[in-house]
């Protein structure tokens, strides 16, 4: 993700969207998000963002909104078979919901 956005000098907002069935105290969020921004090839040039929201759907277009995002780019496990009946897929949900474009990378490939 960070050479496509280096290619169109973008900037990089990662987003924590914290649920109440997956609560999670701001301190541990930003733990962990400062760990990955740590090793990012970017380094100081991506913003950390929590956002609270009821699902991460939600959070995630509710947050792109409010930064006026260009495009949603997410990892994505690409379950399959018997995984993919059991949990609904964030990426898929949004594909269908948002206005804005999004970008799903596949983890597994």
């Amino acid at each position: 993700m960070v050479k496509f956005a280096d290619l169109n000098e973008s900037s990089i907002h990662l987003l924590y969207v914290n649920v109440p069935f997956l609560f999670e105290e701001t301190d541990k969020s930003m733990e962990k998000m400062h760990a990955f921004h740590e090793i990012c090839p970017r380094g100081g040039t991506c913003t950390t963002n929590i956002y609270n929201s009821l699902n991460e759907e939600r959070g995630i277009l509710k947050f792109a909104s409010s930064i006026e995002a260009d495009l949603i780019a997410l990892t994505t496990h690409g379950k399959t078979g018997i995984l993919s009946l059991m949990s609904k897929s964030i990426t898929e949900s949004l594909a269908n919901h948002s206005e804005i474009p999004i970008l799903s990378i596949n983890l597994n490939k």
